[in-house]
């Protein structure tokens, strides 16, 4: 298997990364008052919830998919000998 972020300093990151599309969405909420429309229609904790599994799945999916594309390319490169 070959390590495609082995020389990188991006592994560390990985977790941070997919939290930085939703700041910006949650202060948006929160200036605008959107989120007190949405407590109101939920409690808090099951919205929290709510977006953090969100955020890890679409994080984890952004994340995944140019890894596989890295991996699959890799190996092919090496089989052909390219």
């Amino acid at each position: 298997m070959i390590e495609v972020f082995a020389a990188s300093g991006f592994t560390p990151f990985a977790a941070i990364f997919p939290g930085f599309a939703y700041v910006s969405v949650f202060c948006e909420e929160y200036s605008s008052g959107y989120i007190k429309m949405i407590y109101s229609r939920m409690l808090p904790g099951k919205y929290a919830l709510t977006r953090i599994v969100t955020v890890a799945l679409s994080g984890g999916t952004m994340l995944a998919v140019p890894f596989i594309i890295a991996l699959n390319y890799g190996e092919w490169y090496i089989f052909f000998g390219k």
